[in-house]
């Protein structure tokens, strides 16, 4: 069952950036997120009033990780909206692969804790995918690099949050944690945004949500969220995430027939590298 909402994560992740890559573009990065959580909360909404008992039941251990995960949430989805609207997405979301292979170099400098066999085999493999996209001048491109900086980024924030979310969804309920989780964040976020930007601003945002695609992409995050928490509930987080990070190869394909991005064939079979050694990485913990 996991593996069929890990998939379903993957695609409907995938399909809800190309919504906003395509109707979001004149936004900036910050607006951008803005505008995804707060169109995937309205979905939330019912979803909270029927379950609101067990939402007030939720364990209070669970409060200090929130107030840590909203936050580096909001950095996060702000450099993964500006990297999937200024780059090829199918350049930047490869990128989503190398966390566990961040997460290995940086074990192995802090606290010398060294990969098995099958994770070095995994690493190394993810190493050549990463090679393979990234090696063609075009890929290296000034215009590129601020997108792929701030997706590399991006990744190392949620190589934290997934983390730190495995232990939430422990705490609370799955299902309850994955339709609470969203809104407390965008609300946070919209917050923010009208202290520090003004009430003009965040109107300008709302207005946003007017826009049938905005709501199609808010709807399709939300089942993402749904499931991936549902499927992070059901097996080892590394599994799970090896698993949804074919969400890179959706993206590959859909940039290719959709937006029309170039380089399809060393980008595809680079993407087909990397979750190859996301496997291998995942069957070594």
């Amino acid at each position: 069952m996991w593996i069929l909402l890990s998939l379903l994560s993957a695609l409907t992740v995938s399909l809800s950036d190309l919504m906003a890559k395509i109707y979001m573009k004149e936004l900036d990065p910050e607006n951008i997120a803005l505008v995804r959580f707060l169109s995937s909360g309205l979905f939330f909404v019912p979803l909270i009033i029927i379950n609101i008992k067990k939402i007030l039941h939720i364990s209070l251990e669970s409060i200090p990780y929130l107030a840590i995960l909203t936050p580096l949430e909001i950095i996060a989805f702000i450099l993964y909206s500006k990297a999937i609207n200024t780059t090829h997405i199918s350049l930047v979301m490869p990128i989503t692969a190398l966390s566990p292979l961040l997460v290995a170099i940086v074990s192995m400098i802090m606290i010398e804790e060294y990969p098995s066999i099958l994770g070095a085999i995994g690493i190394i493999l993810v190493t050549l995918g990463g090679i393979t996209i990234y090696g063609p001048k075009s890929s290296r491109k000034k215009e590129n690099l601020k997108g792929i900086i701030a997706m590399v980024t991006a990744t190392l924030i949620y190589a934290i949050t997934t983390t730190l979310g495995k232990i939430c969804v422990i705490l609370v309920d799955p299902f309850s944690f994955a339709i609470i989780y969203y809104p407390i964040i965008g609300t946070s976020f919209l917050l923010l945004r009208t202290v520090t930007k003004g009430k003009s601003c965040t109107f300008r945002d709302i207005k946003a949500l007017k826009n049938k695609y905005v709501l199609l992409s808010g709807f399709l995050l939300t089942v993402s969220i749904i499931t991936h928490f549902l499927a992070i509930s059901m097996t080892n987080a590394s599994y799970m995430i090896a698993l949804k990070r074919i969400s890179l190869l959706f993206s590959v394909i859909l940039g290719h027939y959709i937006l029309k991005e170039t380089e399809f064939k060393n980008r595809l079979f680079g993407s087909l590298l990397m979750i190859i050694g996301l496997f291998f990485i995942s069957m070594a913990k």
